[in-house]
């Protein structure tokens, strides 16, 4: 029996299914995504204007419907500011989104107000991390200091939550619509995919942006357990991760000259 080249097999098998229609079994959505961007608090607006790494350190004053606002800093006394480029295989992620995604955290939060049907891809790529290392006697200096400001600075409005940024990183970020088509996919321009809700094209509206994510924490919350917090033993982030958030942070973040670097 004779063989076909390869190719030709290829291309007779392309235009037989173009012939009858495209048809299309389900394709994954809402893949899980890596444990590095399900625990940060994201901050999805604009970040130009300022050094990313001047936020490392920095209290930040946040209220639903207010812009946030630097407050304090509270950095050891050996902290060295540095930006570390991010190679790590595991701070990439890309899939395709539908509602219900949101419950993995605030880089898809975007997702709770998507229709059942409604689809988009996001990629995520973290290029650049600046933070505080904790070695040393960083960790007892960061909560003495944060003890000492909490005192200082009492909250009488319980609505506000007060972050202090302990790690700042820089995120590349894609982000594409689909449209929803017939099941009957002949025809479209360009990718075309089936989910479980239906079929879907690339409707090609791209948005590329850099956001900013960050290893934060409730500083009114990490005083007030500060006792139960030196009696750990152990990792120091995992003494404190009851107060870590994964907030998304919206607004304008409004500078303060005294606490932030502004670029030239």
């Amino acid at each position: 029996m004779k063989k076909w080249p390869s190719i030709i097999y290829l291309n007779l098998l392309l235009s037989l299914a173009s012939c009858g229609g495209v048809k299309f079994g389900p394709a994954p959505v809402n893949t899980p995504m890596p444990e590095v961007f399900t625990n940060k608090a994201v901050y999805p607006a604009g970040v130009a204007g300022y050094t990313f790494e001047s936020l490392v350190g920095v209290v930040l004053h946040t209220k639903k419907n207010n812009d946030p606002t630097p407050v304090g800093i509270i950095r050891p006394a050996a902290h060295i500011v540095e930006v570390v480029p991010i190679t790590d295989p595991n701070n990439y992620y890309r899939s395709r989104i539908q509602k219900g995604a949101e419950a993995q955290g605030g880089y898809l939060a975007f997702a709770a107000s998507f229709s059942l049907d409604q689809m988009a891809e996001i990629e995520l790529n973290d290029i650049a991390r600046s933070g505080i290392e904790w070695t040393g006697t960083n960790f007892n200096d960061v909560l003495t200091q944060a003890t000492a400001w909490v005192a200082s600075h009492p909250k009488a409005d319980t609505s506000i939550t007060r972050l202090w940024i302990k790690d700042a990183v820089l995120t590349k970020r894609i982000y594409t619509d689909f449209t929803k088509i017939q099941a009957n996919a002949s025809g479209q321009a360009g990718p075309v995919v089936g989910v479980k809700s239906g079929v879907y094209n690339n409707s090609e509206n791209l948005i590329k942006s850099v956001i900013l994510s960050f290893v934060a924490y409730d500083i009114d919350k990490m005083v007030a357990n500060a006792a139960t917090i030196e009696s750990i033993s152990g990792d120091s982030d995992e003494k404190i991760k009851f107060a870590r958030s994964q907030m998304v942070i919206e607004g304008t973040l409004k500078a303060d000259g005294k606490i932030l670097q502004k670029t030239k």
